[in-house]
């Protein structure tokens, strides 16, 4: 078994590339086996799974099932709003990054974008209101960029209605 730590909300890449955060640690109430909690880091609202905690950490083909990439701060674990000022959605490298230094590499590419978020965003006139966004090489991208914005606070998108 490769690592022996599990770091709730890290994020890891599963050896055959998807990105995924770690929710925390669980019990199995028959086995009493210790279960790893994920799910989607790039896809919102996609299943939730467990898998024992020694087959997360081990091993296939001589590489890790999955790699701790970024340990997320405790205030992104936070459901709450997060001010600007104290955290950034993470980012992940884009599918333009292998281009970047060569002469492939054209303007409108970039290197890292986050997951769309909601953030609340202030006027000039100190209206605000809440919309969704992305960060691009580490600036906001609002969609609605017609009357000039500050984003001032974020969080991560809910989960769609499932319903019932």
């Amino acid at each position: 078994m490769a690592q022996t730590k599990i770091v709730a909300g890290g994020i890891y890449r599963h050896f055959k590339g998807e990105l995924y955060r770690v929710k925390g640690l669980a019990t199995h109430t028959e086995t009493g086996d210790l279960l790893v909690i994920y799910k989607s880091a790039t896809h919102d609202g996609v299943t939730t799974w467990a898998r024992p905690f020694d087959m997360f950490c081990g091993k296939v083909d001589g590489k890790p099932r999955f790699k701790l990439l970024q340990e997320v701060s405790p205030v992104q674990a936070e459901e709450d709003w997060i001010p600007v000022d104290k955290d950034m959605p993470v980012e992940y490298d884009s599918v333009f990054t292998r281009f970047h230094g060569t002469d492939k590499w054209r303007d409108g590419m970039w290197l890292k974008s986050s997951a769309k978020v909601l953030v609340t965003v202030e006027f000039e006139d100190g209206t605000r209101l809440t919309e969704t966004a992305k960060t691009i090489d580490g600036k906001w991208a609002t969609e609605n960029r017609i009357r000039k914005r500050k984003v001032i606070a974020w969080k991560k998108m809910p989960e769609e209605y499932k319903g019932k």
